[in-house]
Formats: C-alpha cells, structure tokens, sequence
C-alpha cells in the first residue's frame, strides 16, 4: 500500500508524553495555597421544568471571573479571597438573577440558584417542551468555543419518524440523502457528501451499518433515545478530525440534571396512509402501523449518598411501511440536441416496513464530590424483513431506423424517426425487450453499544476517561413473508417488442402502449429466467478509549490548559453467499406468475404485467430442482470477490489552551492523529480458468481463479492545528472567527480488492488501495446575535480548502478477450476508481433566525418562527484540466433552507415546516447530456396538537401533505430519468408527561 507517511509518532511516546502530563498537573494542582481563600460551589436550575441548567453563565464581577454550569448545571469558582460577593447568574430564555454569598478562608461556600422567567406567568401561553428545547439548542452554541449548530428532538414537535436525521435537516447548512422511501437516510452538510461526516454518540464514533462506506445511516437509530443532536462545523483540537464536512454529535439524557425525583415521558401514535389519499396498492393493504416511545428518569439516595444516583431508561418501537412508486431510470439520447428520443422506460413499485425497536439505559452514579461513573448502554434492532419490489423496464439500443423507398423502416434500427421531446416509438427489433425484475429483500440490523465513563474533579484538576464499544451488524437476505424466509431476485426478459412512450400529458406518469411483438402481458411469452439469492453479512465494529485532562491555571484571568489521548479503532468484515439458478424447464414461465401481485402502474392503467414472487420461485428450486440450472461457478466465485476484511486504527493526542481576556476568548491547540490501515481480500489469477475447466468442474476453476490473497498496509500521521476566537461586543452580541483543519481518509472498501459493474453505464468501478487521505484547511467567520426571549440572528461565512481531492475518475478501458483481467467480462467498460484528484474549494454563506413573538398582544403572544439559508460556492479542478463551479460539481448541495411557523394559545398548538434543498449535480460525466442532476425540491409538514391536560396531548401530523416527489434528470430538465412519489403519511396520537 503506498502511504506517504509524514511522521509516526510510536505509542511508546503517547504514553511517556501523558504520564509527564499527568504528574505535571498533579503537581501543580498540589502546589495550589488555599489556606486563606475559600471556593464557591453551587448549581443553577430551571424552577418550574425542575431541570438543572448546562451552560448557565455565572459571574463575579468583583474579582472578574466568569464560568459556564457543566452538564449538571454545576459551577465552582476557587481561590476567592474572603468576604462578601455577589454572583449574577443568567440564561437564555429565563430572568437574571443576582444572589450574595459569603466566603470564609479554607471553606466551601454553596449558593444554588433556581432560575424563573416571567413567561411561565403568561395565562395565554403554554410551557412547553419547544421552549426548553429551544433555550437548550442556543445556549449551547452560543457558549460553544467553536462554531456549532445545536437542536433540542423535541423542540419541533413531533418528527415524521422520530428519525434524528430530520431534525438535522433542520439545521442551517444541512441537506438530506434520501432513500427511496423519502427517509433521511444520511446527511449532506455544507454540500459535502454524507461519507465526509462523522457520527457519534457522546463523542464517541459509531459504526455503522452501511458496510465499507463512512456514511452513517441516521435512519437506522431512533431520535427518541436522544435529548438533543449537535453539528460542529469548526473541529477543536480535543475532537477527532475525520470530518471534513461536520462532525454530527448525539447527546444521551443525563438522569442526574434533574431536580426532581422522577419523570414518565410518553408518545403512543399511529402512521396511516388513508384510503381517500394516493397510496399504492401494497401500502393501501397495509394501512396502519404503531409509533410509540417512552422515557423514564429517577433520582435517588443510595448507600448514604444524596440524590447520587440517576437512571434514565428510554424505549421506542415503530413500524414504518411505505409504498413508494417510480418511473424509473429513464434514458434519453446521449446529446444535448433536441429532439431526444428515450431509449429505456422504467417503472418500479416498492413497499417496506421498517420494524424499529430500542432500548437506552444510562446510569450515573457520583461516589463523592471528586468522582463521578457513567454506563451507558444501547439496544437497537432496526429490521426490514420484507421488501418487494417489482422492475419493469422496456430498453432497446441507441440506433436510429432507415425508413426505405416504401416509407417502412429497414434493418436493425431500434427508433422510428419523427420522435419528439415527448414522444418516442420503439420497433420490435431484436434489441427491443421488456425486463421483469421481481426482488424480495430483507435487511437485518442489530446495533448495540456499551460505554463506561469516569469524571474525576480535584478543584483546578479535571479527569475524564473511559470506553466505549459499539457495533452494526447486518444481515442482507431474502425477506420474510407469508411464513416463507425465502425470496431473492428473479429476472425474465421478452425480445422482439415495439413501444410507444408518451410524456405530453403528464412528465411524472408518461403512457406505454405496446406497438408491436408479444403481448408483454403474456408471461408464457417470457424467457431467460435467472434467479438470484443473497445472503450476506456487512458487520462493522468499533472501538474508542479516550483519556481528557484539563487544568485550571492560577491566572488572574480565566485560563486552562488541556490535554488527552483517544484511541479508535474500526473492524470491517463482509461476507457473500449467493448463489444464482437458470430457468431449464419445459413449462412456461407464466406458471410462475403471480396474479395477486398488483402495482402503482397497473393501478393507474389497468394493465397487468406478469410479475413473479419470487419467494415462490425459492419454493419451486427446491421442490423441482431438475427444472434448474445451479451456477456453481458463481456461488464460489462471489464467495471470494464478497469476502474481505479492513482494520483501522487511529492514535490521536493532542493538547490545547483557553483563555479568556475581558471581551475576547480564545481556544489554541494542536491534534496529532496517527492512521494504521490493514486490508485483506482475495483477487483473482492473472490467467483465468477456461469456459470448458469450469463446466467440467465449476468449484474447483473459481477456486484456481480466486482464491488468490491481498493483504495490504498503510500508515501515516498527520497534525491538525486549530485557533478559535469568540469576542464579545455585548451580552448579547458576539463575532467568531475560527481555523481549523481535518481530515477525509479513503472508505474501506478502497482498502480492499473490489469490483462493481454497472450494465446500463458499460463502467466498472474498482478498488485504489493508493488513496492518500483529503486534507483541509476551514476558516469560519460568524456574527451571533442573541435576544429575549429564546431568540437568535447570525450570518456566517466559510471557506475549505481540500488538498488531495478524491473523484470517481476514468483510469482506462476494460480490454477484449477471456485473459482482459476479469474472465472476459466487461470488454470495453470504462473503468472508473478514486483517485486523488487535485484540489477544490468551497465558500459560503450561512443566515440563521428563529424568536418567539411574545410581545405580540393577545393570542399572538404564542407565535414563534424560525428560518435559516445556506448558499455554497464551489470551485476547483477536482483532477481535471479545467477549474469547475457551481453544479459543475458532483454531490455538492448550492442552496439549502428551512422555515418553520410554531403557534401556542392556551391548549391549542400548531406548527409548519418547510425544507428547501436546491437542484445539484448528483452525477457527473464527460458528456453533459448524460450529467444526472437533482430537482430542487421542496417539501411541507404540517403538525397540530390539543392539551388535555400535562399527562395527556392529542397531536396530528401530516408529512408531505402535498406529495412532492423526489426527481432526476439527464442534462436538460425535461429529460426526467427517475421519479419517486412517497405520498402522504398521517400520524395521530397522544403525548404526555408525568
């Protein structure tokens, strides 16, 4: 593996470097005089949530200390001179209080403070979660010392899914990755794709079930177990630095914030697709499904201890079926001329439920004043045991017909002249075929997660340390469905056909009528039946171990110095059983359609293709065996390909200072990260089996053929310094400017040997073990201004310089022959890989408001509103002679946006939301006419809510009340190539708090 190692740094030196830290702290913490000063302990809460406050500002002004509460709402200020004081004590959204304290030589002086605010008193206006959540979200950036994005769950009222990636989304700068079934499947910030963002969960990587990829897939874990998400765009030095475009935090409960005893938090809801609404077929039989969460959290005195232990218990279940259709992967004419004839229609109808079940238990337990044990423990199945979905596509060759003497067209040409923008006839020529795909899926995830924390305070000394391990495993099978565990993908093609598809009445829905051929609607006119069938096993693990120690320096002003070492380290293991089955019988494939199987398609136009389940087809294979032809060469041949592991290990440490100088604070550091990659695959023989070795003995030509092992290494270490400035013109209004730097390094699956075709591109996409990692340098500059109560106003700007960009670039072609390198397949595929391909800038702007109007009279006093716009430019060569802008760009995201409306008179509730992301190239390539971009799309949610009363909420949502779809298009924007409708969804049901 050719790594370009910078310096290594042997963890023989980590260790020397934190032990002569330790000690050094150690010793300066002893040295500390406190015989004629005295310490000022307290912890500052919200009096009517009974909630301890994290990031409540404490001052004392005489002596010019400030300090920020922890995570227990918890603040100590030492080495006070005895006498008389006065703390002045604030937060967002609640009524500054002031309080005296008295302070005696050698002693402790406590003022706990519990914070009020006189828009608890509004008659008009109820508490709600929103309000909390929101002072929560922007108290929390604002103290930040780097530029961070912060979002309570609840402070949106209820989530379409309680996916966490929707409220995300939410965020300025942010964008979604879809899926098919209009799930926020990952993250896009600032346009960067969601493989350039690291996920964690109280700061600790998680894996993900994504496989060999970095995207983490937000879909796959419920919002419910969390309090609150973060998004830090400027990495500090004591934050790992994988995360070029954000680092996407998610934050536990913590049981011990609290002042009361105990609370019950509930939601039971149902998710109904009704009949009066467009649904597909499938999701209509399917038509309600349960949503349900619920939290505990207590407090209590054990083992002579007071109020030392806290429990926080969360559970969620849900079941989340969509019916989703699509007019597929359409193709045009590869040019930019118009007319444009289509020469592949499809047409997909899908349907999946997502069986989600949690469980979270965190137990913290404080053994003194100075020591404080965390355990944190996460249970998640999110399983989809059943996901047809049934493929139609009529495809014929890009060739244009001779119409003869006779006005009749002549020879091999698949397209009658005369077609239009809209309209398009297809002659029954050999290349014409209608494809029937009939998949049945499962995905199988378990996810768990144990972390064990330690928090040690010794007045200026500050220790926390711990570990975490967490996993993702998947099961990619088959799919379970009427008592059968069995399905797969079943494949059956007709040649000969003729077509016309027709877009002049509707872009989104264009007309197939068959011309010409065999009735497509006739499955005993079908052949070529092949099945496929997977089962396949994608399990990630992760490790993490980090010790912190932070130091309160005896400066007359606010100062510390920290330092710590985090180990993490990845394990990718895939593995593939598949096996592939030909179709030899006698009798016609029609008897393996199944009539009952009814689509979006068929719906519209009466018309009813023969699909075929292919569960039944599983059946068949094993009741009829003579009937099939087992490929005995491929099973074992994709046992090897699928097979590989990737071990990944980073060593960091780092040390940074914070000071703070009247208005101005500032936050300087450096992080050394050392990178060690092992890989192991299989690749195949230079000189492949002969067609005749491997009909005479199949198992025994892909064992010569593939069982042939690549190990690979690398190693290399880089240094990320950081500067963070924070100056505050007034209580109110702040400037940032940060720098900081990070890091994109290669996916696994560049690691290992890999090779994936794509049939309808001619490209195939292969493994660069060689990859040197993307390097960036940020500047983030941003204006903060916060007013009462919970209100905020910032414009910000950014710029990433990336060095060693990696692009999907053409490395060559594919050559002719059964010895080209891939057993004489893919001759004359392009062949693409990442490469390190230059440099690319990105600049931006980012505007964010949100306020409650409760200075408004009356009823109005309930309305709140929020709004943020995120606009990128991007530029480069990203590996090309030619410097690249705008949607020139593939994966970027220009202009994203959100607004929301939320409204609360007396039990009545209301809110919208609107996401905008803007069109961008999803795709790029050579030739602008086959360049895929994506629709701007924009999309509503509309919830309403009534209090019974505290214990009891009625709520009704609606997401996407007005069905917009998702869109694709080739080079011009009337050149629609995939279409997904999700339709609209309602959620009714009841909350409450006890």
């Amino acid at each position: 593996m050719n790594r370009k190692t910078l310096r290594i740094l042997a963890p023989r030196g980590i260790g020397a470097f934190l032990t002569s830290l330790i000690l050094g702290l150690i010793c300066l913490a002893a040295m500390a005089n406190a015989q004629t000063t005295g310490t000022i302990t307290g912890r500052v809460g919200n009096q009517a949530t009974k909630l301890f406050l994290k990031g409540a500002s404490v001052n004392l002004p005489s002596l010019n200390k400030q300090t920020l509460t922890g995570d227990l709402g918890d603040f100590t200020f030492i080495d006070v001179p005895a006498g008389d004081y006065q703390l002045e004590v604030s937060y967002i959204g609640l009524d500054p209080q002031t309080v005296s304290v008295h302070v005696d030589g050698g002693r402790q002086a406590v003022a706990d403070v519990n914070l009020t605010s006189s828009i608890y008193k509004l008659d008009a206006l109820k508490v709600t979660g929103t309000l909390e959540g929101n002072a929560l979200a922007i108290t929390s950036q604002r103290t930040a010392p780097n530029l961070t994005n912060v979002a309570a769950l609840d402070s949106l009222g209820n989530l379409p899914n309680f996916n966490a990636g929707e409220l995300l989304i939410r965020l300025p700068g942010v964008a979604a990755s879809l899926d098919a079934e209009n799930n926020v499947q990952g993250v896009i910030i600032r346009g960067f794709p969601s493989a350039l963002t690291t996920v964690s969960i109280d700061g600790n990587q998680e894996s993900s079930p994504g496989g060999m990829g970095r995207s983490f897939q937000t879909h796959s874990i419920s919002g419910a177990l969390f309090e609150s998400v973060e998004v830090v765009k400027a990495p500090t030095p004591d934050m790992a630095a994988d995360s070029i475009a954000g680092n996407v935090n998610l934050k536990t409960r913590d049981p011990l914030s609290m002042q009361s005893d105990k609370e019950f938090i509930y939601n039971v809801s149902d998710r109904w697709a009704p009949s009066f609404l467009a649904e597909t077929p499938t999701r209509r039989d399917h038509a309600q499904q349960p949503l349900m969460s619920a939290q505990y959290q207590g407090v209590y005195s054990v083992l002579g201890g007071e109020r030392n232990l806290g429990i926080a218990l969360s559970a969620f279940y849900s079941e989340n079926a969509t019916g989703y259709s699509e007019s597929g992967n359409n193709l045009y004419q590869q040019s930019l001329a118009e007319p444009a004839y289509m020469y592949q229609y499809q047409t997909i109808d899908g349907y999946n439920n997502r069986k989600q079940k949690s469980t979270e238990l965190t137990v913290e337990y404080r053994l003194s004043d100075h020591m404080q044990i965390s355990f944190n423990a996460l249970y998640n199945d999110a399983f989809e045991p059943y996901n047809p979905i049934y493929t139609a596509t009529a495809a014929t060759g890009q060739t244009i017909a001779t119409i003869g003497a006779n006005g009749q067209p002549t020879g091999t040409g698949a397209i009658l002249p005369g077609y239009t923008d809209s309209v398009t006839n297809v002659l029954p020529v050999a290349a014409s075929k209608m494809t029937l795909n009939s998949t049945e899926f499962s995905f199988i995830d378990r996810q768990r997660e144990f972390q064990l924390a330690f928090k040690n305070d010794f007045d200026r000394l500050h220790l926390n340390y711990g570990g975490n391990y967490n996993y993702a495993h998947p099961n990619l099978g088959n799919g379970f469905a009427n008592g059968n565990n069995t399905g797969g993908i079943f494949t059956m093609s007709l040649p000969n056909v003729g077509w016309t598809v027709d877009q002049s009445k509707s872009a989104l829905n264009p007309s197939f009528t068959q011309t010409a051929g065999p009735s497509v609607y006739n499955g005993a006119n079908y052949g070529s039946g092949l099945m496929v069938t997977r089962n396949n096993h994608r399990d990630t693990d992760t490790t993490n171990a980090n010790f912190d120690a932070l130091y309160d320096l005896p400066t007359s002003f606010a100062s510390s110095i920290k330092a710590g070492y985090r180990l993490e380290q990845t394990k990718y293991y895939n593995a593939v059983n598949a096996y592939e089955w030909n179709y030899v019988g006698s009798a016609p494939l029609s008897t393996l359609a199944d009539p009952t199987i009814r689509t979006y398609d068929e719906q519209r136009t009466g018309q009813m293709l023969p699909f075929v389940n292919s569960s039944y087809v599983a059946q068949q294979i094993i009741a009829n065996p003579s009937a099939w032809s087992q490929n005995l060469y491929y099973h074992t041949q994709q046992g090897f390909i699928g097979t590989n592991t990737v071990k990944e290990t980073v060593n960091a440490a780092y040390v940074q200072a914070k000071a703070r100088f009247g208005k101005l604070e500032l936050l300087a550091g450096v992080r050394m990260e050392q990178t060690d990659e092992y890989g192991f695959g299989y690749v195949q023989s230079p000189t492949l089996s002969t067609a005749a070795q491997q009909a005479a003995n199949p198992v025994a030509a892909a064992n010569a053929d593939y069982n042939n092992v690549l190990i690979t290494n690398g190693k290399y270490t880089n240094y990320f310094p950081g500067l963070f400035a924070t100056y505050h013109f007034t209580k109110q209004l702040q400037a940032r400017a940060d720098y900081s730097t990070s890091i994109g390094r290669p996916t696994a699956a560049d690691v290992v040997p890999s090779q994936t075709p794509n049939t309808t591109a001619n490209t195939l996409t292969i493994a660069n073990p060689s990859l040197k990692a993307e390097l960036a340098k940020n500047v983030d500059l941003d204006l903060e201004y916060y007013f009462e109560p919970v209100g905020e106003l910032s414009v910000g700007w950014f710029h990433k310089d990336i060095s060693n960009y990696i692009a999907s670039s053409s490395i060559g072609t594919v050559g002719f022959g059964q010895n080209n390198g891939y057993q004489g397949n893919y001759q004359g595929y392009t062949l693409l890989s990442n490469v390190n391909a230059g440099n690319a800038q990105v600049s931006g702007w980012e505007l964010a408001y949100q306020q409650r109007f409760t200075f408004l009279p009356g009823a109005l006093k309930g309305l709140g509103f929020f709004a943020n716009y995120t606009q990128l430019v991007t530029r480069g060569n990203y590996g090309g002679s030619a410097n690249l802008a705008g949607n020139q760009v593939a994966s970027f995201v220009p202009k994203t946006g959100n607004m929301g409306f939320n409204y609360q008179y007396k039990r009545f509730g209301a809110r919208v939301l609107v996401n905008y992301t803007g069109r961008f190239l999803n795709t790029a390539n050579t030739n602008a006419a086959v360049q895929l971009f994506r629709y701007a799309r924009t999309i509503a949610n509309v919830g309403f809510s009534y209090e019974l009363s505290r214990a009891a909420t009625l709520s009704l949502d609606l997401t996407n009340p007005f069905n917009e779809p998702q869109g694709e298009y080739y080079g011009v924007p009337t050149r629609r190539g995939l279409t997904i409708v999700d339709y609209t969804t309602v959620t009714f049901g009841v909350s409450g708090k006890f």
